[in-house]
């Protein structure tokens, strides 16, 4: 098990998520259910790598999304933190975060990574 002490910062990597998640997203409820669920899971997935699936790590935490995307163009930081809720909801159910009412998120960091699109999440606990 990983405790507190023995960890200053955690790193989840994931995909972009899907933009059929963003709050504006045009799509079916199913389809958006679907997407969601997978999602969710994938991130559950990831962060157990990193906690073991024992009790929660952290009560309160701040968190910081680096977006990396293949093109350059304007991007929308509240947009990437509402469409990535699946992802946050499964790295509480990994308990990573004893639950998402503790988390303040930072500024996004935007980049372009043209040969590997990719969401980091970093979540450090609050002193």
């Amino acid at each position: 098990m990983i405790t507190q002490t023995e960890r200053s910062e955690v790193t989840v990597t994931l995909p972009l998520p899907s933009p059929k998640l963003h709050p504006n997203g045009r799509c079916h409820w199913a389809v958006k259910a679907k997407l969601t669920k997978s999602h969710r899971q994938l991130a559950r997935t990831e962060a157990s790598f990193q906690t073991g699936g024992y009790e929660p790590m952290w009560k309160s935490v701040t968190v910081e999304y680096r977006a990396y995307f293949k093109v350059k163009r304007t991007r929308d930081q509240e947009g990437i933190i509402s469409v990535n809720k699946a992802y946050m909801d499964g790295i509480c159910d990994a308990k990573l975060i004893a639950n998402d009412s503790g988390v303040t998120f930072l500024p996004v960091t935007i980049a372009i990574d043209r040969t590997n699109p990719r969401l980091e999440i970093i979540v450090r606990p609050q002193a």
